[in-house]
This record gives structure tokens, sequence and C-alpha cells, in this order.
């Protein structure tokens, strides 16, 4: 395999965009950010000067994609091995793309996750959603949202405030936020945003019982969805467990799919 560089941008465009949901991260940092920079790194698979797979790495956090499950995965799994060893910290993909590499990766994996992979073309409105108290965050809000994802067991130790408020500065993550008493008690982000779609991040609510089961996260969702549409584009979102994904249906989303994440130690 070998990495990407701008010239290479449309052949992987053509190739990726087939399946976008499923390449929504990097199609939206090749828009956001091309390749001429060290922001996301891109590595081609190629056969017969056709493209066979994509690595996208961004951050600490890899994406693999590919189609022929003949092929010969051994340079794939060599290079994800590579990266990982150096230090990515995350592999996702298509379910059954990262399945088909999972045995052979080296480094110990600490934790797996199965998602429902879903995604809305039209807002569904609901009234009983609170949509109305849903405000954007600012980069000021980024500590405590953070302090909220602290306080929930699936998000701990996962996040920063410093590039959480880089995000919101540089615009690559809209966030949402419902406030009780003047405490951020839900959000809600989407990042990856390309020509015609988002992908819902980040979806929490305050532990304390008083706040759950109020539809504070979906209004929070909801909001972004809203947002999205406004500039005709559809949302994009994981869900791991069907009572998630029974109210996410209810505004509009539909199952295409499923993903899967692998996290190393």
């Amino acid at each position: 395999m070998y990495r990407a560089v701008e010239k290479d941008i449309k052949d992987i465009m053509d190739f990726v965009s087939l399946e976008p949901e499923f390449n929504i991260f990097t199609i939206g940092d090749l828009e956001s950010f091309g390749l001429d920079n060290d922001k996301c790194q891109i590595f081609l698979q190629v056969q017969n000067k056709k493209i066979k797979a994509v690595i996208l790495l961004y951050h600490t956090y890899l994406t693999l994609y590919f189609r022929d499950f003949g092929m010969d995965l051994n340079p794939v799994i060599e290079k994800l091995n590579e990266l990982i060893n150096n230090g990515a910290t995350v592999l996702s993909g298509k379910k059954e793309v990262i399945e088909a590499v999972q045995e052979k990766i080296t480094k110990e994996i600490q934790s797996t996750a199965d998602d429902y992979f879903a995604k809305c073309d039209v807002l569904i409105p609901k009234q009983n959603f609170n949509i109305e108290k849903v405000q954007f965050a600012s980069e000021k809000d980024a500590l405590e949202i953070i302090e909220l994802f602290d306080r929930i067991p699936e998000f701990q130790g996962h996040n920063s405030a410093e590039e959480f408020a880089e995000t919101l500065k540089d615009g690559s993550r809209k966030t949402t936020i419902l406030k009780i008493d003047n405490q951020i008690v839900s959000t809600a982000s989407s990042t990856a945003e390309t020509k015609d779609s988002a992908m819902i991040i980040g979806v929490a609510t305050e532990p304390n019982p008083c706040f759950r089961r109020k539809g504070y996260a979906s209004a929070c969702v909801s909001k972004l969805v809203q947002d999205l549409n406004k500039r005709g584009k559809s949302a994009c979102l994981f869900y791991d467990n069907p009572e998630a994904g029974s109210i996410y249906k209810k505004f509009g989303f539909k199952d295409i799919g499923f993903w899967k994440m692998l996290r190393f130690k």
C-alpha cells in the first residue's frame, strides 16, 4: 500500500462514492482538508491501476473500506498493523469489512462495538422533543460538555476539552446542547460533513435519572437533522440497541447496515 496524494483524490472519490454513507468520514475529510497536509492521511491498495482498498488515518482513528472480499488482504493487514503499532487507537468501518481483518490484527483489542447504521433523509418533527429549547454550542461550552461526557461510562477517557473546542472553532463539528437551570444536560454533534450528509455522534444525556427519558437527546439530534435538511443534506448515525433505534426511527431514521469499531490498548 502507498500513501495517496492530491492527484489520487478523484479516483478515491469514485471508489468510495459507490457507498457514500459508509465512507462519510473519508469523503468528509477529503472535501474539508484534501491530502496536501497532515490532518488526514489515506493509504491505497491498487491492483491493475484500480483501487481495491482505502485506509483513512485521521489523528489516531483508522477507517477501512473495500468491496472485493476475494482480494489479497495481506497488504491491507500489514499496513493496519503498522499504523496501529505506531499509535492508532481505533479501527472502524462496515462490519463485514472489519471482521475480515480482525483476527489478523496483532495488537491486543481492548474493546469492540457493533452498531446499527441508520440514515435520515427527512426529519419527522415531534413536538414532545423540546427542540425549541435546544441551542448550538460555542467554544466556551466545550469544557462543560466534556465534563458531562466524563460522567457517562461509555464516553469516559476519550475526550479532550481543548480538541473539542478547536473542532467547534474550525467548524468541523456542530454541537447542540439543551440546558436545564443553566446546566447542560444533553448534547449531540454532527461531524464529517460532506456535500450530501453528515454523521451524528456524541449523543449524551446527564446520567442523573431525573434527566433521562425526557426526550432531551432526541431534541438535540433533531435540531442537527433539521439544520442539515435545511441545507439539503441527510444525517447518519450509529446506535447500539433496538430501544434507541425505535426512538430514532420515530423521527425519520432508517437502518442501512452495520458498523464495527475496535479499540486498542
